[in-house]
């Protein structure tokens, strides 16, 4: 029986897609793997023809417009005809174990999506760092969720196995976010009570690209902007809904605010203040203000470095977590 549905959206990443098909096609005799092309301009088109006659189980469409990352995975969710599906960004790839090791957490219907951990990988392939969450192995109720979805996106990386009713009852990813959708996702799913599942093992590869020396505008404040709305919209909602105080909401933003504002030396003129507004959106109170002008006055790369130290030392004490986590298992 058909279970699962492996759906990639992908765009301009022809020489990646290959691999991420086949670890989907991996994954169960005849299930069915669904490619959107989000108006690709490089071979993809070519490479997805050629897939489609080795791979029956393929099918792929092309979208003349682009679609954006929301609207695209969006499409492929309309398409799918299964109970459950993956959303596998073409870059990425599944172990074959993935679904076989997360779809007995589906048994449990309220359950709308389970994850595990992966490996990091660059842009050659190689392993970077193992990917993971420091919560116990099993499934987090709604309520939990919520509240441990104030600090970001709990999921080591956007590789899930969804129920698809329970996306469908929440209408799909929202289209108006180019970044974060996968965060907000989870919470409203969380917010219409709806559970997930975690299991602590490195069931995916998860491609990290190296980023520029100067981060893009665009992407800055598509970053930003997606942010706020999930502070000011999507948990404020759901937890006025329930009456609980919102006091971590605004904590958090304001630490968000903080850790973003470290690349704002990094824009010059008319780019660092449309930045700085964004900011100011996410949070403005007078030490904000105060911290924004020291950041363009030289504090910059003293708290880059810092920051790059703190993220080695959270990466190595889950190293330790981990293998103490392994030595009891």
């Amino acid at each position: 029986m058909q279970q699962v549905t492996i759906c990639i959206p992908t765009r301009n990443q022809a020489g990646f897609l290959p691999e991420a098909i086949r670890s989907a096609a991996s994954q169960g005799p005849g299930w069915p793997v669904l490619v959107s092309d989000d108006a690709s301009e490089d071979e993809t088109p070519e490479a997805l023809e050629q897939l489609s006659r080795e791979m029956p189980t393929l099918r792929f469409w092309r979208q003349e417009t682009p679609l954006g990352i929301a609207g695209n995975r969006n499409f492929l969710l309309r398409q799918v005809e299964t109970p459950f599906c993956v959303m596998l960004d073409s870059d990425d790839a599944l172990e074959p174990d993935y679904c076989s090791t997360l779809l007995p957490w589906m048994e449990d219907p309220m359950v709308a999506y389970a994850h595990a951990d992966c490996m990091e990988i660059d842009a050659a392939g190689h392993p970077k760092r193992i990917r993971m969450l420091h919560r116990a192995a099993g499934i987090q109720t709604p309520e939990e969720a919520l509240r441990a979805g104030v600090s970001g996106y709990r999921a080591a990386a956007n590789i899930l196995l969804f129920r698809v009713e329970a996306l469908l009852r929440v209408g799909g990813y929202d289209t108006r976010l180019r970044y974060p959708e996968d965060w907000d996702l989870s919470l409203r799913l969380a917010d219409a009570g709806w559970a997930n599942a975690y299991v602590p093992r490195v069931l995916a590869r998860y491609r990290v690209w190296s980023g520029p020396l100067r981060p893009r505008l665009r992407r800055k404040l598509d970053e930003i902007e997606g942010v706020a709305h999930i502070y000011r919209q999507t948990l404020t909602t759901a937890f006025e809904k329930r009456g609980w105080d919102t006091t971590p909401i605004r904590r958090a933003a304001r630490a968000r605010a903080m850790g973003f504002s470290i690349d704002l030396d990094l824009f010059q003129g008319e780019e660092r203040e449309a930045v700085r507004q964004a900011l100011l959106s996410l949070h403005d109170d007078p030490t904000f203000r105060w911290v924004l002008w020291l950041q363009v006055r030289g504090a910059g790369g003293l708290r880059r470095g810092a920051a790059a130290t703190k993220g080695r030392c959270v990466d190595a004490a889950k190293g330790f977590l981990r293998k103490r986590r392994r030595g009891h298992g």
